[in-house]
């Protein structure tokens, strides 16, 4: 894009500011705080920049809401000229410049040396609550799949130690304390007071059934299951080592 000066940017849009250059004679659209109406007409001269650009924000706004185009054009014809919302494609800006500038026989058509033009880029911020929330479900949908492997994992691992005695007597202390864990992390006392029964009573195999039990039941707090997940998998990794 041609003579191209600055570029700026705030919370809800990015400017870039041109000299020298129009898109069009239309006399332009604002919104009118008083009435609360959009209206033809330019905007006072001794309003500043960023009051402009607040200004095209509420007119590009309440356009889009009837269905008509909004602003993304901002142009001064000079310094006590007034401001001048517009609207131009994107696409067909450059073309725009170059009609307004030269005729179709490329001869000189406007002279516009003391115009300075700001085009405007608003930002969406749905599309910017949409990109969060779908990061969002995707991290939950990770975790979910994590937990998922987590638990057929766990449940692969106590199938093994159950049904080969060697394990037994190498992780009997290793399982105890991970159903003690389990028991801890719960939030009902009835639960914890079975921790003493749970270690001290039941075979082997019957603990490894109840802490599959446990490792995927709600009752037991989440980060109790993750720890109890990774605590298993260390201790199988030490005893098959």
């Amino acid at each position: 894009m041609e003579n191209l000066f600055d570029e700026s940017s705030g919370p809800n849009y990015s400017v870039q500011e041109i000299h020298g250059v129009d898109v069009d004679r239309e006399k332009g659209q604002k919104y009118n705080p008083d009435s609360g109406n959009i209206e033809e007409g330019g905007l006072d001269t001794n309003m500043t920049l960023d009051q402009v650009i607040e200004n095209a924000k509420k007119t590009n706004e309440m356009l889009l809401q009837k269905g008509e185009r909004g602003v993304n054009i901002i142009v001064k014809s000079g310094p006590r000229a007034m401001w001048s919302l517009k609207y131009c494609e994107p696409s067909e800006i450059n073309e725009n410049i170059k009609g307004q500038k030269y005729n179709k026989k490329g001869e000189k058509y406007r002279d516009l040396r003391t115009y300075t033009m700001w085009i405007i880029t608003w930002k969406n911020p749905s599309a910017e609550m949409k990109d969060s929330e779908d990061g969002e479900v995707a991290n939950i949908e990770s975790e979910r799949k994590n937990s998922e492997t987590d638990s057929l994992r766990s449940v692969k691992i106590l199938k093994c130690l159950r049904e080969d005695k060697k394990y037994h007597e190498r992780i009997q202390k290793d399982i105890d304390e991970i159903l003690v864990d389990c028991c801890l992390a719960m939030d009902t006392q009835e639960r914890k007071q079975q921790l003493v029964y749970l270690v001290s009573n039941i075979s082997f195999e019957d603990k490894c059934d109840i802490l599959r039990e446990y490792l995927v039941s709600t009752e037991v707090s989440l980060s109790g299951r993750e720890e109890a997940h990774r605590n298993l998998y260390e201790c199988f990794k030490r005893v098959t080592e």
